[in-house]
């Protein structure tokens, strides 16, 4: 926070208010979000989470289920003279009730993981009442996101699922196979099925896109038919995204490239975030594209870096860097003594973590935004670092 404070004061001349705004919310996560009390014991917690995830999870399962409706009756509207919905032929992405299709797959993304999270966690605090009906809603909440999902056409939220879903996959096959082999084989064998299963994965969206396309198209004709005027069979869905200008980046590597570039001027305390535009102007100033006059860099760590420069990201980054550390010690390393519910708890907060850190490599959702999803992000993290500081009294002498 104290770079981000010298960071708008060398930038006061431009976008101070925004600056200042986007620095309250900063610390609103920062401080309030990442907190904790630390006298709290585990369920206490544990049922804190599943409050709170519940809250995500009715919100996101009304919304993409609209959307869904949306695609199969090829509804549009405007919005801010934006046309959303299900943005056919212009866009094949399902936009919904979201301002983009990106946030809204990352938003079903999350709910996917929240809903597995809430799950896990009625389990292990043993929580028997109605059971078996907020499972069953997790698991119809889990079909209408990966529906919206794959409708999206979000490559990042996409691989941001399958990052947190990887990860538990990988840690259930490592513990098992510790057991029969070494370490460096049970390394390699879970890195091996782990990679099976991403490809498995891949095949099956591309099998689930195909077959949702045809759903327009059947139900048009079916309405048709009990029209006079049958428009049936006229109806052709291609859900696969083109590639434009030879890449699949979709402009995020020019903005990344022309952000970077700025650095030059301010590289210890960078532009502010309100400013990033700004000085992608002054170094093409013959250029008047999207990609210069956006402040958004598409990617949470250069959005800090070009927001609060070098000193800013490496000081975020070894705040990262611990907290990694700290999470890897405490589920892998034997001469920590935990229990294995605090263990599994930690490992289940790990999942939404990884999957928005993987986000950040395609959206600004990590800290210098006012976003649901970063909301989500810090949450989490104060709850890791909650379990995580409590370990510090237990380990092995």
């Amino acid at each position: 926070m104290l770079i981000f404070l010298i960071s708008i004061i060398v930038n006061i001349k431009n976008n101070p208010v925004d600056n200042i705004k986007t620095f309250v919310y900063t610390g609103f996560f920062l401080f309030i979000l990442y907190s904790y009390d630390a006298d709290k014991n585990l369920k206490t917690t544990q049922k804190e989470l599943i409050k709170f995830n519940n809250i995500v999870i009715y919100i996101s399962s009304i919304t993409s289920f609209i959307a869904i409706i949306m695609f199969i009756f090829l509804i549009q509207y405007t919005f801010n003279d934006i046309t959303q919905g299900f943005v056919y032929p212009d866009s094949p992405a399902l936009w919904g009730l979201y301002s983009n299709p990106n946030s809204g797959g990352m938003i079903a993304t999350i709910s996917i993981i929240l809903s597995i999270v809430n799950i896990s966690l009625y389990k292990i605090i043993n929580e028997t009442s109605h059971f078996k009906i907020r499972k069953n809603y997790y698991i119809f909440n889990i079909v209408i996101q990966y529906l919206y999902l794959v409708l999206c056409n979000s490559r990042g939220a996409v691989l941001s699922l399958l990052a947190g879903i990887l990860f538990i996959i990988f840690y259930n096959l490592y513990i098992r196979f510790k057991n029969k082999f070494n370490i460096f084989k049970s390394i390699v064998f879970s890195i091996l099925i782990s990679f099976v299963v991403l490809i498995g994965s891949n095949i099956f969206i591309s099998i689930s896109k195909n077959v949702l396309s045809y759903i327009p198209e059947y139900v048009d004709k079916i309405t048709s038919s009990n029209t006079t005027h049958n428009t049936g069979g006229n109806i052709e869905i291609n859900l696969d995204r083109e590639i434009q200008d030879g890449h699949i980046s979709t402009g995020r590597a020019e903005i990344w490239s022309y952000g970077l570039n700025t650095l030059k001027f301010n590289p210890l305390f960078g532009h502010g975030p309100g400013n990033i535009g700004l000085a992608k102007q002054k170094l093409y100033p013959n250029d008047t594209s999207r990609y210069i006059v956006t402040n958004n860099m598409h990617n949470g760590y250069i959005q800090i870096l070009l927001s609060n420069g070098i000193l800013g990201i490496l000081f975020f980054g070894i705040f990262i860097i611990l907290i990694a550390k700290d999470s890897l010690i405490a589920i892998f390393n034997p001469n920590i003594k935990i229990d294995n519910i605090r263990r599994k708890t930690i490992i289940l907060v790990l999942m939404p973590i990884l999957s928005i850190a993987v986000n950040g490599v395609f959206e600004n959702v990590i800290l210098l935004t006012q976003s649901y999803i970063t909301t989500i992000l810090w949450t989490y993290i104060g709850y890791l670092g909650l379990y995580l500081t409590k370990l510090d009294s237990k380990k092995v002498k």
